[in-house]
């Protein structure tokens, strides 16, 4: 397995099927504080199963999964799915989260400072900002521009910790 953290994956090419694609027998990979966007795709797209899959930290905005089974996730918690996420590998958000998975979700506008000129940084009052209260050794010291992580109370949901020195 893999672990891809502090990663941003934005406007997903229209050839691939999701931002971030997960193959038969992928095993033990974890996906923490990344922001992925994808418009017209898929956040994330799994082919077969995977079991240990973590999530966790992360900014999806678009339809949250294809395919996959909710069996194979390990963790899920601490994400911020968008404004209307419909389904997670296979099942209802409410069904989701009723699970166990992803008890400190958030839905809805990430507040992201211009996402239309490429700034995925988060506003002042991001329902993303100090919502992660993930385990200490599960946080990466520094955010996708080297900034300080946890800047504030907690860490914050996504690639970039807002007011984090030296990045953000």
């Amino acid at each position: 397995g893999g672990t891809f953290q502090n990663c941003r994956f934005v406007d997903v090419d229209p050839a691939e099927t999701a931002g971030l694609l997960f193959r038969d027998k992928a095993r033990d990979n974890v996906v923490r504080f990344c922001t992925v966007v994808a418009k017209a795709k898929a956040c994330l797209g799994f082919y077969g199963a995977h079991p240990g899959f973590k999530l966790y930290g992360n900014i999806l905005v678009g339809t949250p999964s294809s395919g996959g089974k909710a069996a194979d996730v390990a963790v899920a918690d601490c994400n911020l799915y968008g404004t209307a996420p419909a389904v997670m590998l296979g099942q209802p958000f409410a069904d989701w989260k009723v699970a166990g998975r992803d008890a400190h979700a958030k839905t809805g506008d990430p507040k992201f400072v211009d996402a239309a000129a490429g700034d995925y940084t988060l506003q002042a009052g991001s329902p993303a900002v100090d919502a992660a209260p993930v385990a200490a050794a599960d946080v990466p010291a520094t955010d996708v521009t080297g900034g300080r992580r946890p800047a504030g109370m907690a860490p914050d949901m996504g690639a970039h910790e807002r007011g984090a020195a030296g990045g953000g």
